[in-house]
């Protein structure tokens, strides 16, 4: 229960954002965002930052689980490539944490990989 309701309110957010951001009108490449930010919640990397996240809060410990992109990627090896970063993050109330980063084709949004911290 947890688990899709911490799922619903990162969606419900996305797309509240990638909405406010352009026209009244979605675009293909915000579909293509959005279908992008279903993909990472799917993978076994997310699931197992919110089992960590929901295990924190069961302690009695703030924390929350966010996603965030960066427009380029910043590894040398990619410097030439269309590559730009996700990153699944943790935060505390006394830190923040990025939990796995997120290497994507920026055109096609396709996963390239995924690398624990």
């Amino acid at each position: 229960m947890k688990l899709s309701f911490t799922r619903n309110i990162i969606f419900c957010f996305l797309v509240v954002f990638l909405v406010s951001c352009g026209n009244k009108n979605i675009k293909v490449k915000d579909h293509k965002k959005i279908e992008f930010f279903k993909e990472i919640e799917n993978l076994d990397a997310f699931k197992i930052a919110e089992k960590r996240i929901d295990s924190l809060k069961s302690e009695g410990i703030e924390a929350e689980i966010s996603i965030s992109i960066l427009k380029e990627s910043y590894y040398k090896e990619d410097s030439l490539k269309n590559i730009s970063l996700a990153f699944i993050n943790e935060g505390l109330d006394y830190s923040s944490n990025i939990l796995y980063t997120i290497k994507f084709n920026r055109d096609t949004y396709k996963i390239l990989a995924v690398i624990p911290n």
